[in-house]
């Protein structure tokens, strides 16, 4: 799959954001002794960076911001346990055509059931990106545009999969994407703009990505990666406050997220629908 890297974007101000990614950026943290360069992987452009001092995530950040800062494109990240893709889960295992017909179709039979009952004013993209916030494998990708939030989800990650699965990463990834608002091949939604009855996507300073016109690139948004942060497992520890931030805080219950609760009856009638929730 090859993918035009961030295609929004004029050939002058491509070549800034470059130039300033690879070159800027490397000089500065290595000069300041923040973290270093490594290797690109089996991306062409998305450069690796290895930070080791918490002022280089902003600092990293703010190169990006500045070569950015004559376009309306809006810079966002995600925390990983793994370096994952940056694409919806609904697709990720597809092969054919036929597979993503069936992805789609199973897709819009959940949404058509929990119309009613889970976010019933909203419209459907919405709906379906909230679908996605609260756990259903959907078209859209969740992002945050607040770092420290980043650095939570990584760290996260990485515990829940060392007590549940037994796999153990000395490493967290920060994926920084830059998209841009109101271009035709791609949507964003921002989610804090919820009341605040759906209390999760506010805790989780929660956005929404999508292409426009998925399955496009299998939904992929790789072409609006610029860079990801390798991040120690010991470091996202502490820069992230996890020891006094839970998980629980982050995923609220339903006692005090009525979003919650709305989605637990969303899942009560697609079962009762006879529909399987965990097939993709």
């Amino acid at each position: 799959m090859s993918l035009p890297w961030m295609p929004s974007l004029t050939p002058e101000q491509r070549n800034r954001l470059h130039d300033l990614t690879v070159n800027t950026i490397s000089s500065e943290i290595c000069s300041r002794r923040w973290g270093a360069p490594i290797s690109q992987s089996r991306r062409k452009y998305a450069y690796y960076y290895f930070v080791t001092d918490y002022r280089a995530l902003n600092l990293v950040s703010g190169i990006i911001r500045y070569a950015l800062k004559d376009t309306t494109t809006k810079v966002f990240y995600r925390g990983q346990s793994q370096d994952w893709d940056v694409a919806p889960i609904l697709y990720r295992n597809v092969k054919t055509k036929h597979d993503i017909i069936e992805a789609d179709n199973w897709l819009f039979s959940i949404m058509a059931c929990i119309k009613d009952i889970f976010d019933p004013k909203g419209t459907e993209d919405e709906r379906e990106a909230l679908a996605q916030h609260y756990g259903l494998h959907t078209r859209w990708l969740d992002v945050i545009d607040h770092i420290q939030t980043a650095l939570w989800f990584a760290c996260d990650d990485i515990q829940q999969e060392e007590s549940t699965l037994g796999v153990y990463g000395d490493v967290g990834y920060i994926k920084i994407l830059a998209i841009p608002d109101g271009w035709n091949d791609a949507k964003i939604i921002d989610l804090r703009e919820k009341p605040s009855q759906w209390l999760r996507p506010h805790v989780q300073q929660a956005f929404c990505v999508r292409q426009s016109s998925p399955p496009k690139y299998l939904g992929s948004m790789e072409q609006f990666l610029v860079t990801t942060l390798v991040i120690p497992k010991t470091l996202l520890y502490i820069w992230s406050n996890y020891a006094n931030i839970p998980h629980h805080f982050m995923y609220p219950r339903e006692s005090v997220d009525e979003g919650q609760r709305f989605w637990e009856k969303a899942k009560s009638k697609i079962q009762a629908n006879g529909l399987d929730i965990k097939k993709y």
